[in-house]
């Protein structure tokens, strides 16, 4: 393995204490280091960092920018800085999100409720020990149980809160007045919260171990075991969906998601395991049992129609749960695609929902007959051909001036109830044919039109801004969908390549003209582009490669120059001296020529002035 030089480590470089904290232990590098400022030490070791203000995001307990430079200035390895953090937290729940973009993207906009905003100590634990504890940082915790007091969030100099972290923060110290926290009064804990904390402060430190897991199973798939189990675990408490919901302030929609794997906060998680009595190590125990009576997952949710993107069971599926009837096995379902509903078993067979289970309209025969005394037989027969025609129900109802619903009572007095649903599905879907059809036809004009555009990509935007409809209803055409991106993989790629090759002649151009100018460098080539060093570099690394070729090229060359130059003034020089017959050493030819003692350090010089020395030698003796 590549040893690191010595300049890139830490002069002081400690290991952590056994359960701190990522900012606590950065602010103790940092004082450790002799740092002025937090922010000095900050800004080396994450480069993309821009304002000190961003320091405030390394609150969030979480790695930062895939941990920037602190492995290698604190020669820690990441299984060690992984402790400092929540990651073996989050990781236990879904696969950990990567903040690359520290600038745009905070920890903390999915650890809210986990990770407390303010810093709370013990200030007993800070004079036996000065470290921040990760457990401290925990939003649930409130005391600490080795002492069994109240944690401090607040100074009690200047009445201010804690600071996590700032850019001139101290190590230990307010960042308000710089008061000393391990001075701060001790509060005594009543005895029914450091009870409630003990349970509480077992559970957070089984969540922070990143040796056990909640699930078998692998980081991509771990979102759906945990919702199988939190089902399986609500169905034990013989709760239904609304009344969890109810339980824990929340609607069964959310409880839904939860269990469907739909991004969940994970202090949502904490509150719902609660209400349903259960430890998080008793979770991580439980077994879901298999066969026909298991709860349904999200592998039944796949549309049965083999031409929609929702057939293909995938991670961003499309199919949601409309109701679910675990009494008689049975989960509704419907397609956001092609907005279709079905019904699956448990064991993910496709049925049908029985007519008692489905909302259905029901009319007495004595009421019928009233029904049907109300109107002349000419308007039933009227209504009768409308409905066998397949016009929706609305649309009938406005014809003939009806109230709403009116229409379904006389199909089922009539007995032609299921005669204009199937006439209504058959008309439903021909007019899905002629819509795809009219849509294929616009999106054939419009991709005809921008094909005639050399220079503009073709994309599913500026398609949909055409045809006056979103992305998403252009996508959920599968045909269409793929003839437009057949198009445009084919002129795009053209687009790519003209522009390519006008940025190429354009930098070829611009090296040519600063050779000239004897200005070539990689800045001033950018400036005569107007291109931003980051996006040449990014976008066409060939060109960029081609770029520093060249201008280490035209270093060589200059250097070469000037190198010749130099040995010309050296020969002329010493020619003159040994003509005024002169004493020949490197000082005196180096002033003769107008140089200086530094230009030796070139070997071929070096070399030069040798042999004059030598030469001179040899005449003299």
């Amino acid at each position: 393995m590549h040893e690191p030089w010595f300049f890139d480590v830490l002069a002081c470089h400690p290991p952590p204490y056994p359960g701190e904290c990522l900012s606590g232990y950065l602010l103790r590098l940092a004082e450790a280091n002799g740092c002025t400022s937090l922010w000095s030490l900050v800004r080396d070791l994450f480069p993309l960092f821009r304002s000190a203000s961003q320091v405030t995001l390394l609150r969030g307990e979480y790695p930062i920018d895939d941990w920037g430079r602190i492995p290698l200035r604190t020669q820690l390895p990441l299984s060690i800085l992984r402790r400092l953090t929540v990651e073996p937290w989050v990781e236990k729940f879904r696969i950990p999100p990567q903040t690359i973009r520290p600038n745009r993207v905070s920890p903390l906009n999915f650890l809210r409720g986990v990770v407390g905003p303010l810093l709370q100590v013990c200030p007993l634990c800070l004079q036996e020990q000065p470290y921040v504890r990760l457990l401290w940082r925990l939003e649930p915790v409130q005391a600490c149980l080795h002492h069994r007091c109240l944690l401090l969030s607040v100074c009690h100099q200047c009445g201010n809160p804690l600071t996590v972290i700032s850019p001139r923060h101290r190590h230990l110290h307010c960042a308000a007045c710089g008061a000393d926290l391990r001075t701060l009064p001790v509060v005594a804990a009543p005895a029914e919260v450091l009870e409630a904390q003990h349970q509480q402060q077992v559970q957070m430190q089984f969540l922070l171990d990143p040796e056990v897991f909640l699930v078998d199973a692998l980081p991509e798939d771990r979102p759906k075991a945990i919702g199988l189990k939190f089902r399986y675990l609500r169905e034990q408490a013989g709760l239904t969906m609304k009344e969890a919901g109810q339980l824990v302030g929340v609607s069964d929609r959310v409880i839904l998601g939860l269990e469907q794997a739909e991004r969940i906060s994970l202090a949502f998680c904490l509150g719902y395991l609660a209400v349903l009595d259960c430890s998080w190590s008793e979770f991580a125990a439980i077994q879901v049992p298999e066969g026909p009576n298991a709860p349904p997952f999200l592998p039944l949710g796949i549309c049965p129609d083999p031409e929609c993107p929702g057939h293909h069971p995938s991670a961003d599926t499309h199919v949601v749960v409309v109701r679910d009837l675990p009494d008689h096995q049975l989960t509704r379902f419907r397609c956001t695609v092609c907005k279709r509903k079905f019904t699956r078993t448990y064991d993910g067979r496709l049925t049908r929902m029985p007519l008692s289970l489905s909302p259905r309209m029901s009319i007495s025969p004595r009421r019928q007959e009233r029904y049907l005394m109300q109107k002349s037989p000419e308007e039933l027969a009227q209504l009768v051909e409308f409905g066998l025609q397949g016009l929706e129900n609305r649309d009938i109802e406005h014809r003939l001036g009806y109230g709403p619903q009116t229409a379904q009572r006389y199909w089922i007095c009539l007995g032609v109830e299921e005669e204009v649903h199937q006439a209504q599905k058959e008309r439903r879907a021909r007019a899905i044919q002629a819509r795809h059809a009219l849509l294929l036809d616009q999106v054939e004009a419009v991709l005809q039109s921008m094909l005639n555009q050399p220079d503009e990509e073709i994309t599913f935007v500026r398609i949909s801004e055409a045809l006056g409809c979103t992305t998403s209803y252009l996508s959920s055409y599968r045909e269409v969908a793929d003839r437009v991106r057949e198009v445009a993989a084919r002129h795009n790629a053209q687009v790519k390549r003209r522009c390519y090759d006008a940025l190429s002649a354009r930098i070829l151009e611009a090296i040519d003209e600063a050779k000239k100018d004897g200005t070539l460098s990689i800045q001033e080539i950018h400036r005569r582009l107007g291109l931003s060093h980051d996006r040449l570099r990014r976008w066409h690394p060939e060109l960029y490669k081609m770029l520093q070729q060249a201008v280490r090229e035209y270093r060589d060359q200059m250097k070469t120059a000037l190198r010749e130059t130099r040995c010309r003034q050296i020969d002329k020089a010493a020619a003159r001296l040994a003509a005024r017959g002169a004493i020949l050493n490197h000082g005196t030819i180096l002033e003769e020529a107008g140089l200086t003692r530094g230009h030796t350090h070139d070997p071929e010089i070096d070399a030069l002035l040798r042999e004059w020395v030598r030469r001179y030698a040899s005449v003299d003796g």
